[in-house]
């Protein structure tokens, strides 16, 4: 069990230097109480991720904003950006492995194509679920949900 307003603090200080670099504001919201029982680590790596993605793919001068908040017995995290958007078409692959999105901003960018399927699988390991909401130039938004505490009867172990 841990702060989540820690945890996510962490991950916010690490990369608002690359958000800085394109002059982008970054935006943290959170509920400074959230106390969740998960694995640190692979919460971060899934915030990391997202972050990291919402920074490439966001030109210079944009807003990306986190909002976390407690939502019933689960932790929603929302990272919205202003961005270049996802099309619709693609919205249903976003997380299949290999998947890379082509646009004059990731021409310039390398990519593995995992780091969203990564993702998926951290958050479902946590027996969440991530979503996305996107248009076209206006941005998108990446959410994902876990539960605040471990279901005892389903408990994975989260060292594996």
């Amino acid at each position: 069990k841990f702060n989540y307003a820690s945890c996510l603090n962490e991950v916010v200080n690490v990369i608002r230097p690359l958000a800085e670099k394109k002059n982008q504001q970054l935006v943290n919201k959170i509920d400074n109480d959230i106390e969740v029982e998960a694995d640190r680590q692979k919460i971060q790596q899934i915030l990391y991720n997202l972050l990291s993605n919402a920074i490439k793919f966001t030109p210079e001068k944009g807003k990306i904003t986190i909002i976390s908040k407690k939502h019933g017995k689960m932790l929603k995290t929302t990272v919205h950006d202003t961005g270049i958007g996802i099309d619709e078409k693609y919205q249903g692959k976003i997380f299949s492995k290999f998947v890379q999105l082509h646009s004059t901003y990731t021409k310039s960018e390398s990519s593995t194509g995992l780091g969203l399927t990564i993702t998926k699988e951290l958050v479902l390991m946590h027996e969440g679920k991530i979503y996305l909401e996107s248009k076209i130039n206006e941005g998108s938004s990446f959410s994902f949900e876990i539960p605040l505490e471990r279901n005892k009867n389903n408990a994975k172990n989260f060292d594996s």
